[in-house]
């Protein structure tokens, strides 16, 4: 069989690569691999970025945010898209002919991009299996069951 585990893009004020070493996601694949899975990771936010308009939910921030300001504490500058935009992340997954796509979410405040990646992924493969797993489905894992587009939640530790 083959699988494709995938780090979904996310909107963020700032990106750290050590935040995103995506060690869940890694194990994983490992994991598959030993199942004898054909297995392909992709950790979408390391690639690029774009600034994003500051979502109305979050405009209480605009008077602490300090447009262009530079230094060593200065995250909350730009709010932005990290990774390729959701249809190239979908054409990289679907080029590969997965069987299953598994979706790792980091913490539950990236849940809305990886329920749009998983989105796109059941508009084009309808039949496609998607799961997801993460710290941030372990916090609220009905929230990602309730989605058409997730079949299946991994909750807690991969390694179990």
């Amino acid at each position: 069989m083959r699988a494709v585990v995938a780090v979904p893009p996310i909107h963020d004020f700032y990106f750290t690569p050590h935040r995103f070493a995506s060690l869940g996601a890694q194990i994983v694949t490992d994991i598959l691999t030993k199942e004898n899975f054909k297995v392909c990771l992709y950790n979408f936010p390391v690639r690029q970025s774009h600034t994003l308009p500051l979502p109305e939910q979050m405009g209480f921030l605009s008077p602490f945010i300090i447009p262009e300001e530079e230094g060593k504490c200065s995250f909350f500058t730009t709010y932005r898209h990290f990774g390729p935009i959701f249809e190239q992340c979908l054409c990289k997954i679907m080029a590969l002919h997965p069987d299953i796509v598994f979706l790792s979410c980091f913490a539950f405040c990236y849940a809305d991009q990886s329920l749009e990646l998983a989105r796109i992924i059941k508009r084009a493969s309808p039949k496609m299996p998607v799961a997801i797993g993460g710290a941030g489905v372990s916090a609220y894992p009905g929230y990602f069951l309730k989605d058409g587009s997730i079949d299946y939640v991994f909750s807690g530790e991969a390694e179990k």
